[in-house]
This record gives C-alpha cells, structure tokens and sequence, in this order.
C-alpha cells in the first residue's frame, strides 16, 4: 500500500511540473480529494495510525508479561516467610507444653531458650515483612496486573477486526488513548535488580513465551545478553558468592549451566523466526493484511461508483414502495 500511495505521488509530481498553474491547482485537488475518500474508507485508520498503536501494544505487552512474573515472585516470597511464621509459632506452642517439667532443670532451661529464639525470630521476620511492604506490594500490582490486562484485550480485540466493522480512529483514541498513557507511564515502582531478574526468569526458562513478546522479538539476542549479564548481578560481591556457592561450582555444573542457557537462546531465535515468517494472512504476522483500502485512483473510484449505484437502486426500491 506504501509502495502505491509512493507511485501516486510521483505521477502527480510528474503532472504537475508538465502543467499549468491552475491545472496544477485541480491536480492538487483531485488528489486531495481522492486521499480524503480513502481515508474515509479506512475509518481514519492509516499505516501510520497502525503502528503506532501496534507500538502502544507491544508496550502494554511487556508489562503485562514483567508485572505478572514480579507479582508471583513477590507472592512466593511473601508465602515463604508467612509460612515459617506459621511453623516456628507451632513449634514455640509445642514447646511451651514442656515448660511446666519442673522435674528436669535442663529440660526446663532448653524449652526456656527455645522459646526465646523463636519468638525472636518471629518477631524478626514479622519486622522484615512489614519493613519490605510485601502485603501492600502485592496488592497494588494485582490491581495494576488486572487492569492492564483488561486495557490490553480491550484495545486488541479493537485493533484485531477489519477495517469496515472497526470503530473509527478518532473514537479509538478518545476511548482508549489516556488509559494506555497512564498506564505505559504510570507504573509500580520495581528494582532495577528485580526487573533484571524477572527478564532473566523470562528468557531462561520461559523461551517459548518470550520469543512472542516484545522486545525479544524486535532486539537481536535480547534474551541471551540478559542471561550473560545477569552473573554479573547474582555474584556481585562476596557474600553473594558464599550465599549461591559461586566457589563450590564444578566445571560440570558450568557446563550443564550454559548448555541450558545456550538451549533456551536456540528456542528463542527460532520461535522469533517463525513469527516473523508468518503469512500476512494470520493475526500475528508483522505485517498483516488489516483489510485496508489501498491508495489506488481504479479501486477507490470502482468503490464510489458502486457505492452511488447502491444509493440509487435504494431510492428506486424505496419509491417503488
């Protein structure tokens, strides 16, 4: 269609430089005139209009994609220390039965301590929660996942239809533009850190769901500079290095280590491959075919010509009645 419009215009550039000034005017005209019809054939939808919201939609993508695999980190996290809450409350509960054992001085003092330890502990872990705001974190990014997720279909199910059943350009925008803006830009909040290990999550063990997203579909070998650069990260420092056993490590695992993460890079580019390969036909095709009208002066003037017939033969068969 871009290739048309392109020929359209230098044809009209060729007229005009071989014409007079007032037929110049009329040539302007017409193809004025002409673009007008067909954009309104297209309900105010171009290539332009398209990509942009395409971008709109791989954006939304992401975060939709980042945020769900973050809150469900944040969820096991919170449910992991919520958990040992429950079970050194338990063992505290059971250990107090012994403290009445007046009989034993050493039994006595060792359910004493115990019990300190465990409340301790308790009382520590319930500090952490509160401090790393857990409860409050995942709240707000189920909101934001819901919400997101809903603006998303909506906006695709819109994208997705044919031109001639679409709504109009102008109303997708005042419907749905604000929304997507404030949601692009108006986030919760995530540490670079967590956001390198969420992407690296992603592309490790989830190849075949990333390859369909962006920016692993748009960024050459996205996913495995994540999953180099991620070391980095995780062993930065020595504490983190006794905490992951960076020193324990045998050769052997190394190499099962990069053979699943040279694994999951194969994975990618090939399913990347395979949806850039798409026939224009199918939905998820780069370049599928939205069933617009083409800048073309034949088709657009076949269309107005057989548009007017209808009119016609309409008002015959209402005045007929």
């Amino acid at each position: 269609m871009k290739n048309i419009h392109l020929n359209i215009t230098d044809s009209i550039d060729t007229t005009l430089e071989s014409n007079s000034p007032n037929d110049q005017i009329g040539v302007i005209n017409n193809h004025s005139k002409h673009i007008k019809n067909v954009d309104e054939f297209n309900r105010g939808w171009n290539k332009e209009n398209i990509s942009v919201v395409n971008y709109w939609m791989n954006y939304l993508s992401y975060c939709c994609l980042i945020y769900h695999f973050y809150l469900f980190k944040l969820k096991k996290i919170e449910n992991y220390w919520a958990w040992l809450i429950i079970v050194l409350s338990a063992l505290a509960s059971s250990l107090s039965l012994f403290q009445y054992n007046q009989d034993d001085y050493y039994i006595g003092l060792f359910v004493k301590i115990s019990l300190t330890v465990f409340t301790l502990l308790i009382t520590l872990i319930s500090a952490w929660m509160k401090k790393q705001n857990y409860v409050e974190h995942i709240s707000e990014l189920s909101k934001y996942s819901l919400k997101i997720n809903k603006l998303k279909g909506n906006v695709n199910s819109v994208i997705r239809e044919p031109i001639s059943s679409r709504i109009t350009y102008k109303e997708f925008i005042d419907k749905y533009k604000e929304d997507i803006i404030n949601y692009i830009s108006v986030r919760p909040l995530i540490g670079p850190r967590d956001w390198k290990e969420t992407i690296y999550i992603i592309s490790r063990y989830y190849p075949e769901l990333a390859a369909y997203e962006y920016p692993w579909n748009k960024i050459p070998d996205y996913g495995l500079n994540v999953m180099n650069t991620y070391k980095n990260i995780k062993y930065q420092g020595f504490w983190n290095k006794i905490i992951y056993c960076y020193f324990c490590k045998s050769r052997c695992m190394w190499k099962t280590s990069n053979h699943k993460k040279l694994n999951a890079a194969y994975i990618l580019n090939t399913n990347i491959d395979f949806y850039k390969n798409l026939p224009t036909t199918d939905f998820d095709s780069e370049d599928y075919n939205y069933f617009m009208y083409p800048y073309d002066s034949d088709i657009v003037d076949t269309i107005i010509l057989n548009k007017k017939n209808n009119k016609k033969n309409n008002k015959k068969n209402i005045s007929s009645v």
